[in-house]
């Protein structure tokens, strides 16, 4: 018979498994996050693929439900209190007819205005937020839902609505992948859109070249030319840096792609914390612009706290419900999102140059 193994070798042993245990779920997450970055890459050859809005968001959802097996993806058109479904895709192949329009419960769409990812886990909170079996096409009977929002050219507010009928914490933990996923589709609408924008001004142009008869207009005078500068350009920056705050990851990197195309420089900060910790660590901020309804300290806090640090600088204000916000001392001009690229470039150039005017004066 043997003899009972002494305590320190039994401590040993369970200490060596513990540590056998830990390997084993560090080389699965590596496993998981180099089979992510593969389907991601597959995902966005699909998407360039297509020139399309509609064929891009077809594309988008069957590869994002193939990243996390979902039962169900769908890319929805913010209509008032309905998400109304531009492109469904159903795994388990069943058709879906006619008009798919979702009605979330009123903090959801809130929530979802504020550009905050919504997780709901459990069939019962998909329920209450009226997302649950019988609510969703294809017969799907959701365990858990991810609404991730979104702000596009072809259509403006958007929202991602991913469910998963197989478990409950699944979907949250590759929330941050499926918005990396979610960015890739909107990039590629954005950029087909700008495409096409850019088409039919070109063809406007030829067409009015083409016109007989047309003179061309008369050349300006240098200082008349130096004085008036185009419309377009008014609107560009150059060269501020924009404080931009924001703590939905999706909002925050659509918002400073916009910024950055106009020619200012955007530092980024998902919380009024992190922020204030920028701003100790750095000078130069020419502009903050912040949303108004964070976790922990909210904008209209991080305002009054900017302006102590840097009298006279602009600040901007952005809240899906402005209206929720009229009774706060905001200390900045609110914007009410979903706000057009070009909206918030006018927005953010007025500031900036009445603030220059202030100093002058």
């Amino acid at each position: 018979m043997d003899a009972p193994a002494p305590d320190h070798l039994r401590a040993r042993i369970q200490a060596l498994e513990a540590e056998l245990r830990a390997l084993h779920d560090e080389n699965d997450r590596l496993a998981e996050a180099q089979t992510d970055a593969v389907l991601l890459g597959f995902l966005a050859e699909h998407v360039r693929a297509e020139s399309e809005p509609d064929g891009i968001l077809r594309a988008g959802l069957e590869r994002m439900s193939v990243l996390k097996d979902l039962s169900l993806t769908l890319a929805c058109a913010r209509e008032g209190d309905r998400l109304v479904a531009r492109a469904v895709h159903v795994a388990s192949g069943d058709p879906v007819a006619g008009e798919v329009a979702l009605t979330p419960a009123a903090e959801v769409l809130t929530a979802l205005g504020e550009g905050v990812v919504v997780p709901l886990s459990g069939a019962e909170a998909c329920a209450d937020a009226g997302l649950g079996a019988g609510a969703l096409p294809g017969g799907v009977a959701p365990r858990a839902v991810l609404l991730l929002p979104f702000q596009c050219r072809a259509f403006g507010a958007g929202v991602f609505v991913l469910a998963d009928e197989r478990g409950e914490a699944r979907l949250v933990q590759a929330a941050a992948v499926l918005e990396r996923a979610a960015e890739i589709v909107v990039g590629r609408l954005d950029l087909v859109a700008l495409e096409d924008a850019l088409r039919r001004a070109s063809a406007a142009l030829e067409q009015r070249r083409a016109e007989p008869g047309l003179a061309p207009p008369p050349a300006a005078e240098p200082a008349a030319r130096a004085s008036a500068p185009e419309p377009a350009r008014a609107e560009r920056g150059r060269g501020e840096t924009v404080l931009l705050v924001d703590d939905e990851p999706l909002v925050r990197r659509a918002l400073g792609r916009v910024l950055e195309g106009r020619g200012y420089v955007v530092v980024p900060a998902a919380s009024a914390e992190e922020a204030l910790g920028i701003l100790a660590g750095r000078g130069g901020v020419d502009l903050l612009l912040t949303d108004v309804s964070m976790p922990g300290m909210r904008g209209p806090e991080l305002v009054r706290a900017f302006q102590a640090r840097c009298p006279g600088r602009p600040t901007l204000l952005m809240s899906g419900y402005p209206e929720a916000a009229a009774g706060e001392k905001l200390g900045g001009t609110m914007l009410e999102k979903p706000i057009s690229p070009d909206a918030l470039a006018r927005a953010v150039r007025d500031a900036l140059d009445a603030a220059v005017g202030r100093a002058a004066g």
